[in-house]
């Protein structure tokens, strides 16, 4: 019997957008959208079909790593840092909020 898999709208996953969204939010909101949105990513990786669970990894994957990069300060031995320097200007933005401290950019070199 042939799976049903659950039709993934590839523009649903778009990375910038998503960064374009998040990065004027206050740290907070900020670590919050985040969750939620790799959570959900995640939670729909057993519905899909192979090539669309390769896209939303790709997706969340950055996501998961930039929340880790905000609760912990740093970079972890697993992060991505290609994937957090896409996050760089919601970082700036946090910085510059006295949100984040500016050894957070440091962290990126």
């Amino acid at each position: 019997m042939a799976k049903n898999y659950l039709k993934v709208d590839q523009n649903r996953f778009d990375l910038p957008k998503f960064i374009d969204r998040i990065k004027n939010l206050s740290l907070i909101d900020m670590v919050n959208t985040c969750e939620k949105e790799y959570s959900w990513a995640e939670s729909i990786l057993p519905k899909v079909s192979r090539d669309d669970e390769y896209t939303i990894r790709q997706y969340y994957r950055p996501i998961r790593d930039f929340v880790y990069f905000l609760n912990i300060g740093g970079v972890g031995s697993t992060t991505g840092k290609e994937g957090l320097r896409k996050f760089e200007p919601s970082i700036k933005n946090l910085v510059e909020k006295n949100q984040l401290s500016k050894d957070a950019l440091k962290s990126l070199e």
